[in-house]
């Protein structure tokens, strides 16, 4: 059963989490603490989310991957980033932290919305219920077409189908059934820096999206690239808008003046869906799918931009002419004043107000009244207390230049037509024409009978209450009579001749209305046609432009087509390589099929020849014992005979002689009748000792030795005596511990097929991807100092049995697989043993995953160092300060404390020295630091496939660039120059290929062709001159080689033996015999050579 989900506590949303797992300033941090570090929070990470708390879970993750973005930027971690790489799995555990934030991040958005909308529909509640007794009090009709905020909130909650996930994206885009665009709004720098991996993207910046916008200006605005998208915007199925960060639509903002442009200012245009908003932005979508976008370590501005609001403005732009004109004004004399507005070719603009919060709740009022906006703009996007007069001054013709009619000029008087009945006060304004100057619009307030009106609070129920008595004002206002006339309508002629007057002014006021919109007309008349020629210009220009770019893209498809050609070419090269390679692989499986029921062929036959063995080891055992006992007699016997003889001496007649007296004549011719007969006498028994020790056998009988059996007291007699075994020249001897007792030795099993073979030509089996131990030991045993030095036992007297890293137990196993290497009695062996104890010390070898091979030579050649090194324990050396110091001294001086903490057969054989120089590009200071090797670590030059050893020796000590850099002296950070230099170059020098490079979360491996030389190689040029370097030509010995991946490859080993003076391939078990010729081939990877070949002497340490 899965472990339940703790409830959420720790964050609000994505982006709270995220902002809580950001890291300081780790600059002074040094790569292993970051490292170490790293792999604590990791582990916290999946111990949270084994516990069920997601949102610590997802904090830890997200934190681990910030903490490997540290550490792959640390100029320490670039140097060794392989190490780092694989000591510390930071591939392995990315990978399994960015998975795990995919489903973590999917499960936390879900549940941070179930609990948003649970909140805010509870306090909608809560507010519902606490206002239902209010609204109950509003009159019905004035709020029938009305949505209170409550509902508008909770509509708003229940129907945001307009949001579309990243995970909802990425299935459009594997599905490919659905065609859309995503339109993104971020800066044109940072969707440069960073986009989705399609080609139906396009950037319409923020910078131009201000509210107002229609989708004509976007079009103009956007690059000429997006310009052919954009035209097909109405094609697709799905238009997809974001930004870098945006869960909605917010007011202001430039995904909402886009929606804007594409819903209420693109006229003619229909879409098939209205426009989707990516959920999250551009920087949700990366982190969940990294691998669809152009750059994956973009992020989003540390700090959002604010964008500064600015006034409503009326804008008089005429983009699109003739949709604003398609509507014809109706000749209607209540609807003339609003053609202008109608039609769409003046176009009102207002910033919409942003609410950060629930709006309040609030009713109608009687001044609401004149709160009516234009009929051409929406009335959500108003507010509900701005005036007409407060945000512009509609361009309407001067009604001064009307022609002047009789009835106006005579009957009436000057008139105020603001009182007139006007459609432009549904904008929340009455217009006054002012005849009187130049002048054409004035606007007047309060004078408005409906403004007049007043709220009778008496009755209870808020109804207006409009005074009656202006009556008399209105007719007397239209009719252009006084008072006092209006008394005298006494009779119903007066009163119809009134009323006949007033119908007078009333046609005369509509006629000169008619005459202004038929001049208006004239007017948009005229400005089409200018329109449409600007058009046809326009359209002739963008036809030529088409005609260039199309022309443009055929040259351009034409060098495609060619490239196309060429790699269609390639291909079918290397589909014949491929069904090359398959044949071969096909083969080789066959081979290996075979060779694996040799294998198991073998197994039995070693299985019986194992038993046989044990059998014979036994007797030789029992044949042993009792040659022991016949010894011991012997030697019994011996100091019985020398007892005895002494006795026999110091009793004999003869030392009562006197000096110079003889023997009587009777004794003398008695002896040799004695000796002659076997007597008894003490001639007799010196005479049967030399019969004894006269070297035909202890059995006597005149017997010989079987040639079967070794004579091992003569093989004990050569030993103490110091002569030399029977065997190839030069061939180490192992030595045995002749006081140890057998219970005290270890039992190893190396598993050994037995056979006859030469000296060094023994195989190592592969116990599970282990070839790249195989091969390295290879090429350390073919190193005949170090392995004299461990098969003669002289290890041991250097043997560090108690301070040393591996207690000793490293140098131990390694010796006993030189010894079956060397002993001539095995096909091959199994080094079972060397590897659980290498294992033990470091986990990646423990396994049977692939290995680095450099990395196992590295640490094997660390081993044994410290196992035998002399200085049992060193202290730590003292800090360089080597500043503007390059001269000999600071190289000895380093030399000397290195070489008084560290003597062991290592440091003698592989060690050398360097010197890197660091230098300040602002005060031109210089540091400088000198470090001892093991190995080499050549780079390969990417300019050429095939490529010298020397290439790279130059590439090596080639001055490279640092962007940045903290100067010790100066304090400032800035660039900075470094170069490598050798100061000296060790007896035995071993050459890495650096093959392996780190791409993004994948190992790659370079495969160019190094050439190097077999025999003289010359390394002196490339040394510092005046330094004390005593070698410097170098011969090659052995080599490691891997072919394929890191992952998928093999590793061998080509080996020069110094005994049977022969190349020989050495493929873990199996053993053969090659050419010099064949041994320079691309997969190599580890050169071994030596200085001091054919030497019987060890160099001097230092």
């Amino acid at each position: 059963m899965g472990v339940s989900k703790r409830p959420l506590y720790f964050g609000n949303d994505i982006s709270d989490l995220q902002s809580k797992a950001k890291l300081g300033d780790t600059s002074k941090v040094k790569v292993k603490v970051l490292c170490t570090s790293s792999e604590k929070v990791f582990k916290e990470a999946v111990i949270q989310k084994d516990l069920g708390d997601e949102e610590k879970a997802y904090v830890f993750f997200f934190k681990y991957l910030e903490c490997v973005q540290k550490i792959q930027k640390n100029s320490e971690f670039k140097k060794d980033s392989k190490y780092f790489t694989s000591m510390y799995n930071i591939q392995k555990n990315s990978k399994k932290a960015i998975e795990t934030l995919e489903v973590l991040a999917t499960s936390l958005e879900s549940r941070y919305e179930e609990k948003n909308v649970a909140e805010r529909l509870a306090k909608l509640d809560l507010d519902l219920l606490n206002t239902e007794s209010k609204s109950s009090k509003l009159d019905e009709n004035s709020n029938e077409n009305e949505d209170t905020p409550i509902q508008n909130e909770i509509a708003k909650l229940e129907l945001k189908d307009y949001l579309i996930s990243p995970r909802k994206l990425q299935s459009l885009i594997n599905e490919k059934s659905t065609t859309f665009f995503v339109l993104d709004t971020r800066t044109a720098e940072d969707y440069h820096n960073s986009f989705i991996n399609l080609p139906n993207t396009l950037n319409v910046p923020e910078t131009y999206l201000k509210p107002g916008t229609t989708a004509t200006s976007v079009g103009r605005n956007v690059k000429i690239e997006f310009r052919n998208q954009w035209e097909r915007r109405t094609s697709v199925d799905m238009l997809v808008i974001c930004d870098w960060t945006s869960y909605d639509f917010d007011p202001g903002k430039p995904v909402t003046v886009l929606r804007d442009a594409l819903t209420k200012w693109d006229l003619g245009a229909k879409y098939k869906n209205p426009p989707f908003l990516l959920e999250g932005g551009f920087q949700r979508f990366l982190m969940a799918y990294p691998h669809s976008v152009t750059n994956p370590k973009a992020r989003a501005p540390s700090e959002p931009r604010i964008t500064r609001p600015t006034a409503p403005s009326l804008d008089f732009d005429y983009p699109d002419l003739d949709s604003g004109f398609m509507i014809t004004p109706s000749p209607s004399p209540s609807h003339k004043s609003q053609a202008a507005l109608n039609s769409g070719a003046i176009k009102i603009y207002r910033e919409p107000q942003t609410q950060s919060t629930l709006p309040s709740l609030k009713y109608p009022s009687l001044a609401d009244l004149n709160s009516f906006t234009p009929k051409s703009v929406p009335r959500a996007t108003y507010p509900n207390s701005t005036t007409l007069k407060e945000v512009f001054t509609p361009n309407i013709p001067d009604r001064a230049t009307k022609p002047d009619t009789t009835v106006n000029s005579k009957v009436l008087p000057e008139i105020e037509l603001s009182n007139s009945k006007d459609d432009f006060n549904e904008a929340k304004q009455s217009f006054d024409i002012d005849r009187s100057d130049s002048s054409s619009l004035r606007s007047t307030s309060g004078s408005s009978l409906l403004n007049q009106a007043v709220l009778d609070q008496s009755n209870g129920n808020n109804l207006p209450q409009v005074d009656r008595g202006t009556k008399k004002n209105a007719v007397i206002k239209y009719s252009g009579v006084t008072g006092d006339k209006l008394d005298d309508l006494d009779n119903m002629e007066d009163v119809l001749k009134t009323q006949s007057d007033i119908a007078n002014q009333s046609l005369a006021r509509e006629k000169e209305k008619l005459d202004l919109e038929n001049k208006w007309e004239f007017l948009r008349l005229k400005r089409e046609a200018e329109h449409e020629t600007s058009m046809r210009q326009m359209i002739v220009e963008e036809q030529d432009k088409l005609v260039d770019e199309l022309e443009r893209l055929k040259n351009i498809d034409k060098e495609r087509d060619d490239v196309e050609h060429r790699l269609k070419e390639e291909l079918e090269a290397v589909k014949e390589q491929l069904k090359e390679k398959d044949e071969k692989e096909k083969k080789y499986l066959q081979s290996e099929e075979l060779r694996r029921i040799e294998w198991e062929k073998e197994e039995e036959r070693r299985k019986v020849e194992k038993a046989k063995e044990d059998e014979i080891r036994r007797k030789d055992r029992e044949k042993l014992a009792m040659m022991e006992a016949v010894d011991r007699k012997r030697k019994e016997r011996k100091e019985m005979d020398k007892e005895r003889r002494e006795e026999e001496r110091r009793n004999s007649p003869m030392r009562l002689q006197q000096p110079g007296q003889r023997d009587s004549p009777s004794r003398q011719v008695q002896d040799p009748a004695n000796r002659g007969q076997g007597g008894r006498g003490a001639g007799a028994v010196k005479q049967k000792l030399r019969d004894e020790d006269d070297g035909r056998g202890s059995g006597g009988g005149g017997l010989k030795r079987s040639f079967s059996s070794p004579n091992i007291a003569q093989m004990l007699e050569q030993e103490d005596k110091g002569l030399p075994s029977v065997g190839y020249s030069g061939v180490p001897v192992p030595k045995f511990d002749r006081q140890q007792k057998p219970s005290l030795i270890s039992s190893r099993n190396f598993a050994g097929v037995w056979g006859t073979q030469k000296p060094g030509l023994t195989g190592l089996k592969n116990l599970g991807n282990t070839c790249y131990m195989n091969s390295i030991l290879q090429c350390v045993s073919n190193t005949p100092p170090l392995a004299h030095y461990f098969i003669s036992r002289s290890y041991e007297e250097d043997l560090n049995s108690k301070y040393s890293e591996t207690r000793g137990h490293v140098a131990v196993e390694f010796s006993e697989v030189l010894k079956n290497i060397w002993s001539s009695q095995f096909k091959s062996i199994s080094p079972s043993d060397l590897k659980q104890m290498v294992g033990k010390f470091k986990p990646e070898f423990a396994g049977r995953d692939q290995q680095d091979s450099h990395e196992f030579a590295s640490k094997l050649l660390e081993w044994l160092h410290s196992d035998t090194n002399r200085v049992v324990r060193p202290t730590k050396e003292p800090e360089q300060n080597n500043k503007d110091s390059k001269d000999k001294s600071a190289a000895k001086r380093h030399w000397r404390n290195y070489l008084e903490r560290n003597q062991s057969i290592i440091v003698q054989l592989f060690c050398g020295q360097t010197r890197s120089t660091v230098k300040c590009f602002s005060c031109v200071g210089e540091s400088v630091t000198y470090r001892e090797f093991t190995n080499l670590t050549l780079p390969l030059p990417e300019t050429h496939s095939r490529v010298n050893l020397r290439d790279c020796f130059e590439e090596f000590l080639r001055e490279e660039r640092i962007d940045e850099f903290k100067c010790d002296r100066c304090k400032k950070t800035g660039k900075a120059s470094k170069k490598t230099d050798i100061v000296k170059l060790p007896p035995l020098l071993v050459i890495h290929l650096s093959r392996f490079y780190q791409d993004g979360m994948y190992t790659r491996k370079k495969q160019n062709s190094v050439n190097f030389d077999l025999k003289n190689l010359n390394l002196g040029q490339f040394a510092i001159d005046g330094f004390e370097n005593k070698f410097f030509q170098f011969n090659l010995y052995a080599v490691s080689n891997h072919f394929g991946s890191l992952e998928g490859g093999h590793y061998t080993a080509y080996c020069s033996s110094n005994v049977l003076k022969r190349w020989h391939k050495f493929d873990d078990q199996d053993v053969s015999t090659m050419d010099s010729a064949d041994v320079v081939t691309p997969a190599a990877y580890i050169l071994f050579y030596s200085a001091i070949e054919g030497q019987t002497s060890l160099p001097p340490l230092g």
